[in-house]
């Protein structure tokens, strides 16, 4: 929306100001449903596009850790009088080596094992998701992608995106988080109109045995 790329371009003007001269921002960031959070600064390392969102990967100065923020999502920004400079063995590249998205979780690596379905597996095959992955395939067609991660966010929703032809064999913990999930959806279903468990209409009784 308009109101959505203004916003955009607000928070662009500053971070750009930002990187020139070398000054912390101030920022107020709100997630998706939730309000703005409080007041955080944030050291600008460098902008970020993904299909057609402009991100900043920066460094939060409170948690000491370096995050990516979303434009649209920034608010009342404004730069600071504090001065900093990127460090110089900082490589963006190397930021995002354990992911094949942009969620970067601050646990450690771990090699994701899925396989998916022979339905899908030459199309697995043809695509490139991380410079280091890996694809063997099995005698009943199927192919079983190796791939480097760290947010176990991210892989769930990679794995949920492919539905019913993938099978994540690894790790367990990513086994675990996708059962809770799925569990979690089929409860959320809901039930045919009318249909009350356990209930007998009213006005009628059931057979004796």
């Amino acid at each position: 929306s308009f109101e959505t790329r203004r916003s955009e371009l607000a928070a662009a003007a500053h971070l750009a100001e930002s990187l020139q001269h070398g000054l912390s921002l101030s920022i107020r960031y709100h997630r998706p449903g939730e309000a703005p959070g409080e007041p955080r600064v944030i050291r600008p390392y460098a902008f970020v596009l993904s299909g057609r969102d402009w991100m900043v990967l920066a460094e939060d100065q409170a948690a000491g850790q370096v995050k990516l923020f979303y434009l649209a999502r920034i608010e009342e920004a404004r730069l600071t009088k504090e001065r900093y400079s990127i460090p110089r063995d900082f490589d963006a590249a190397k930021f995002f080596r354990n992911t094949f998205g942009l969620f970067v979780g601050d646990a450690k690596p771990f090699q994701m094992r899925v396989r998916f379905s022979a339905a899908v597996s030459d199309e697995i095959r043809e695509l490139q998701f991380h410079p280091d992955q890996k694809i063997t395939s099995t005698k009943a067609g199927e192919a079983i992608l190796e791939i480097p991660a760290q947010s176990i966010k991210e892989a769930r929703r990679f794995v949920l995106g492919w539905g019913k032809d993938a099978v994540v064999l690894d790790p367990p913990e990513l086994i675990a988080d996708l059962r809770a999930e799925i569990g979690a959806m089929a409860r959320s279903v809901e039930k045919p109109r009318g249909a009350v468990s356990g209930k007998t209409p009213a006005g009628k009784r059931g057979k004796k045995s």
